[in-house]
């Protein structure tokens, strides 16, 4: 299993390769001179990972690796020749983090979830390869809408959403690294896929000592809750790894061309 999954992936570079090598870049203008505009549809989807040691360590709390995440939105671009630019991207983002809790209070087990809501916005340093590697760094300003809680399982007949807006920190920054590969590539449009990883720099819910898990089931009253962080003040930071695709098109450009040098054109 492991040597296919090896020769599916070397096939798949290869494919990215020759097509990038086939491919046309707006090749009637001068390279290095040329500065140009672009905008984009983004989308993308993945999973994600709220990451706090105690709730790692917890032995009663199983967190689910698949929990989803999500982002749509629009990237604005400005490109100096072929390969090096600034994105300005902005959009709509959800993550969020699934768990299981075991044997606790004389309950088999009950399900947790929270679910993030939010707005994103920064910039990315954008550098594009001749054959179509794309790779992407920098920051994100993300403001959460709402964030909430549910239980469910065995603990309960019907289950409960809790609102915590109250408890977590409204505002906080990702440093994000995206690398990618461009699908298709015209003179004017390009449609590319990518990889991006996110990682949040500020605390989520400002710990003082005790876990952001605990709720009316499982809390300091509950002899192993307390055992499992009465001494650790741990934060909690997001994760995610988005799978994105992006149509991109270039609709202006200004610099020296044959056909308009140093002025600024639109594309008819």
């Amino acid at each position: 299993m492991f040597v296919k999954m090896k020769r599916l992936v070397f096939l798949f570079i290869a494919i990215f390769i020759f097509q990038g090598v086939d491919a046309q870049k707006r090749k009637s203008y001068s390279k290095s001179t040329i500065n140009w505009l672009s905008f984009s549809s983004r989308a993308g989807y993945g999973a994600g990972l709220l990451i706090n040691q105690a709730v790692f360590n917890d032995f009663h709390i199983e967190g689910q690796k698949r929990s989803p995440s999500s982002f749509i939105g629009a990237r604005f671009g400005l490109t100096h020749g072929d390969n090096i630019g600034i994105s300005f991207i902005g959009g709509k983002t959800s993550f969020t983090q699934n768990y299981k809790a075991f044997e606790i209070n004389n309950f088999d087990e009950y399900t947790k979830s929270y679910i993030f809501n939010a707005w994103e916005y920064g910039a990315m340093l954008r550098i594009t390869s001749d054959l179509g590697f794309i790779v992407e760094v920098g920051p994100r300003f993300v403001q959460l809408n709402s964030l909430s809680s549910n239980v469910g399982g065995d603990i309960l007949l019907e289950p409960t959403s809790v609102n915590l807006m109250d408890t977590t920190v409204n505002k906080y920054t990702t440093i994000n690294l995206a690398i990618g590969q461009s699908l298709m590539r015209s003179e004017r449009t390009e449609l590319n896929i990518s990889v991006n990883i996110s990682y949040g720099l500020q605390d989520l819910f400002n710990e003082t000592g005790f876990a952001y898990i605990e709720d009316e089931h499982y809390n300091a009253e509950n002899p192993d809750f307390f055992n499992s962080y009465r001494a650790e003040t741990h934060t909690t930071k997001p994760f995610t790894v988005m799978l994105n695709l992006e149509f991109n098109y270039f609709f202006a450009f200004w610099g020296d061309a044959s056909c308009g040098k140093g002025k600024f054109m639109m594309f008819q």
